[in-house]
């Protein structure tokens, strides 16, 4: 008789209220009922904690554990995940959802063989549609290593890093917390610490529409990206990828463009004096990783050239912004 896989699902939540019920209802529709939940109270100071101690009584499955808040969601996964019980964890945000045959799916591949990765179908969930992200049934039936997984991975997700990792990797490795944003970072050193990876068909969908998110909003936490992306070039420091290596060194400059174009539009912020300041002050302090940018495209080469200064760039994404405005 086949075994019955446990499958750990770790979820952060702060002051989240009612919101943490239909991520919770789409585990509880599971088809494969071997799974947990641990959700980590991260020292909410509304009604979250009644509402998960509600749903945690009805379903043990679900437990609860807390802590004071950091600042940091990485910092309340990381306290989670000592108390993963599972075979195999997949970590989701607090509005996320899953295919009803999101567990079983699962199962049935790993029974045949025990991969240290598994990686579904990631689809990015809008208010009126779905968008396929990750198409991991293009690479049913291939198994890859944790570098070549994660090298892929970084060059511009052709491997997704929402997997069904074993639960004794990501023990040994935690969460990283030096960031905002660092989960990207950690992801990618999962990958790497796996011998194989394999696809399945299970489909796992990245909620979009909430209009608070951080992904919706201009804010300088964004900025902390600089440091993800230099820990993860000096993570494939030793790759033979060449061209992996030349994507990831250009990053920074092209993440500096994007971010600035949002600032141009951002009114509130560059009104804000102390803002205005600390966007000058990150720039510094990165500007030579947004130097290490190499193409010979002219349109490339302007960017680098006016990057040299803070003032002469934003000019530059000034003048671009209102020129398409017209």
């Amino acid at each position: 008789m086949n075994e019955s896989l446990k499958f750990s699902v770790l979820i952060p939540y702060y002051n989240e209220g009612e919101k943490v019920i239909p991520t919770i209802q789409s585990l509880q529709a599971q088809s494969y009922a071997n799974w947990e939940l641990v959700c980590v109270n991260d020292g909410s100071t509304d009604n979250t904690l009644d509402i998960l101690t509600s749903l945690a009584i009805s379903d043990p499955r679900i437990r609860i554990v807390t802590k004071e808040n950091e600042g940091l969601p990485a910092k309340a996964i990381n306290y989670g995940i000592r108390y993963l019980s599972g075979d195999y964890y997949f970590y989701s945000s607090k509005d996320d959802s899953f295919d009803k045959d999101f567990f079983k799916t699962a199962n049935d591949v790993l029974q045949l063989r025990k991969y240290d990765a598994l990686v579904p179908n990631l689809y990015m969930h809008y208010e009126d549609h779905d968008w396929l992200f990750f198409n991991a049934r293009k690479m049913l039936g291939q198994e890859l290593t944790g570098e070549r997984a994660a090298e892929l991975c970084a060059y511009n997700c052709k491997v997704s890093p929402n997997a069904f990792y074993k639960v004794s990797i990501v023990k040994s490795i935690g969460c990283f917390t030096f960031s905002y944003n660092s989960d990207e970072y950690t992801g990618l050193v999962y990958l790497k610490s796996c011998e194989n990876v394999g696809f399945c068909c299970s489909s796992f969908y990245y909620n979009q529409c909430d209009p608070n998110a951080y992904t919706k909003k201009v804010s300088l936490k964004e900025l902390t990206q600089f440091e993800t992306n230099i820990r993860i070039l000096e993570l494939f420091k030793d790759s033979i990828d060449e061209e992996l290596k030349l994507f990831l060194r250009n990053k920074n400059l092209l993440f500096w463009t994007s971010f600035m174009m949002k600032c141009v539009k951002d009114k509130n912020l560059l009104q804000d004096r102390k803002k205005r300041q600390k966007l000058k002050e990150i720039y510094w302090k990165y500007r030579n990783s947004i130097l290490e940018f190499e193409s010979n495209e002219v349109k490339y080469l302007i960017l680098k050239m006016f990057a040299r200064s803070y003032y002469m760039f934003f000019s530059l994404i000034k003048i671009y912004v209102l020129l398409k405005k017209k």
